[in-house]
């Protein structure tokens, strides 16, 4: 089962770095995005909601509580990768590669797919991942993460889908890739409609690659403190997405792109860091 760890703003669990640990349950054996959200293979067998809710609820947990027990408290933790469509939908066809590519929807009927008709059952999931980690330590933040930035009229919907249904998080995160949400003006409009619109949430750009200068400003810019940061996709790799901030050197190594670090180094400045 997938999750993945990201580290950006000050707290206790990585104090020394001065960074944060944000902890991605993807609940997927593969990566999680708004293309595919393949259920695990050990969860497959579930024939009802509440079966598969717990299946998800104490993977959660023993996962929080083994960090925790070892030092490695999250300080934040996500509940599903990109989940505009929902989680849990999709299981592998015929024609599915190692990446979840061209999976199809559960045939058995049984999702958590962000339908107006289904999204009673990706509530009680989201609802379900929120409550292992709170038994394990209550003072985590809970972050929920969708990436159609580019539409502010369907995040609305979705967070008040979820809201409305008794969904009680603490973050919103959202995607910001020039490639697939548009530009930087795009992305603050969105974070400054929405916090307006939800004064009680705090945001975080969840992925992001281009213009880092702006995507960093446009969280420092959010009232009240509310932008609590962003997480850089993908250090090590270019593709589609963006450029890496490393370059791998014969033999493995990985050498930090010094233009790229500048802007950081510059950026940490203008913050007064």
């Amino acid at each position: 089962m997938m999750a993945t760890i990201r580290s950006s703003v000050p707290s206790r669990a990585t104090i020394g770095a001065g960074m944060g640990f944000l902890l991605d349950f993807h609940y997927s054996d593969t990566w999680a995005d708004p293309g595919k959200q393949i259920i695990p293979e050990a969860w497959r067998s579930a024939r009802s909601i509440d079966e598969l809710t717990g299946l998800l609820k104490n993977y959660t947990k023993d996962v929080v509580a083994a960090l925790v027990s070892a030092g490695a408290r999250p300080d934040m933790v996500q509940i599903g990768n990109e989940i505009t469509p929902g989680m849990l939908i999709h299981v592998p066809s015929a024609n599915t590669d190692c990446w979840g590519n061209d999976s199809v929807v559960n045939p058995e009927g049984l999702t958590g797919r962000a339908t107006n008709q289904n999204w009673d059952n990706l509530a009680a999931l989201l609802k379900a991942g929120i409550a292992g980690v709170k038994e394990v330590d209550d003072t985590i933040k809970i972050m929920l993460h969708v990436e159609n930035t580019e539409d502010v009229d369907g995040v609305s919907w979705w967070v008040n889908s979820a809201k409305t249904r008794g969904v009680a998080f603490d973050v919103l995160g959202l995607s910001c890739y020039t490639a697939f949400q548009g530009q930087p003006e795009v992305w603050q409009n969105t974070f400054n409609t929405l916090a307006e619109t939800f004064p009680d949430l705090s945001f975080a750009i969840a992925e992001y690659n281009p213009e880092r200068t702006k995507a960093n400003q446009i969280m420092r810019d959010l009232p009240d403190g509310r932008g609590l940061g962003t997480f850089f996709w993908e250090p090590t790799q270019s593709g589609s997405w963006g450029t890496s901030l490393f370059t791998q050197q014969q033999g493995g190594a990985y050498k930090a792109n010094s233009d790229d670090f500048a802007e950081f180094e510059a950026l940490k400045a203008s913050f007064g860091l």
